[in-house]
């Protein structure tokens, strides 16, 4: 493949490795400040999920019942005889497996229907971290980039790091081709300027 393919790809890598991060920065930002991706209600959904605060949170419900049908234990203390405000949500029991993600249990109603839920909260950093992976495989490719790009400019093989005599086209070492670069080249990369060069196309310094 060609050095130029070569580098685009490295660098294509390491843009789609960083998105998913970027992504979730950005949604625990929003979610953070504003309501607009919060989570829906399990009632109508069935499964609803959004980000509140800091938190992740994935509703899975369980399916309509009356009202009236809920266990006495579990109903909300603002109820009056079988009946409720128009929507509520009441937690029953909450625990927090290695003190890391939040598993609620409750129920929620809409007037006369009502449905057990489970809300598990995942903290926002926690998903950050996992993308770990990700980054580092980005740095990686990124890195390869500047090495290979250092290499070029100081006449090195970017594979092997051997001083490859101007005007080769193949690594001694290696035998890895290596890109040609004219005169005009080398003084751009050296810092030279267009006067240096004498009229026969060498350098007069």
């Amino acid at each position: 493949m060609p050095r130029t393919a070569r580098r685009r790809r490295r660098i294509a890598i390491a843009v789609i490795c960083c998105l998913p991060t970027l992504l979730l920065a950005a949604l625990w930002v929003l979610g953070a400040g504003t309501s607009l991706i919060s989570q829906g209600r399990a009632m109508l959904e069935r499964t609803a999920v959004g980000i509140t605060g800091h938190n992740f949170h994935f509703f899975v419900a369980s399916g309509a019942l009356d009202f009236e049908d809920l266990d006495s234990r579990d109903r909300p203390a603002e109820a009056v005889g079988d009946r409720a405000t128009p929507w509520g949500r009441h937690m029953i029991e909450s625990r927090r497996p290695a003190r890391l993600i939040g598993v609620h249990r409750g129920v929620e109603w809409h007037g006369t229907f009502a449905t057990y839920f489970t809300d598990v909260a995942v903290p926002m950093w926690l998903l950050l971290v996992c993308t770990t992976p990700l980054l580092l495989v980005a740095a990686f490719e990124l890195r390869r980039v500047v090495i290979s790009t250092r290499a070029r400019r100081a006449g090195l093989c970017a594979h092997c790091r051997t001083v490859v005599a101007s005007g080769h086209a193949r690594c001694p070492e290696c035998g890895r081709a290596v890109p040609s670069v004219d005169v005009v080249g080398q003084l751009f990369l050296a810092g030279g300027s267009a006067a240096d060069i004498g009229h026969d196309g060498r350098n007069s310094g």
